[in-house]
């Protein structure tokens, strides 16, 4: 992901807020395990919160619909069906 400048991060936060909450509103860290992402409170750590703007700029239905490019380019990728086939039992 490119850097993002003080006034990119400011937009992307701005329209993160105007779309809804965040992706990760709702994500809690499991008791007695540090979690990288965000703090015991559930506030992002410094170091992930581009990262989230990013994300949350893109909003939900861009993001789903990345994601379901990403898994039709594992489906239709050699290599990932040769893994799929070996680690499933039926590769040869």
């Amino acid at each position: 992901m490119p850097h993002m400048d003080a006034r990119s991060s400011r937009r992307a936060s701005k329209a993160a807020a105007e779309r809804g909450p965040s992706l990760v509103a709702h994500y809690r860290p499991l008791p007695d395990v540090r979690d990288e992402m965000v703090d015991a409170s559930g506030a992002p750590r410094p170091a992930w919160r581009q990262f989230i703007a990013a994300l949350d700029g893109l909003g939900t239905q861009e993001l789903t619909r990345r994601f379901a490019r990403a898994d039709q380019y594992l489906r239709d990728a050699p290599e990932a069906s040769t893994i799929s086939s070996r680690t499933s039992g039926s590769g040869r």
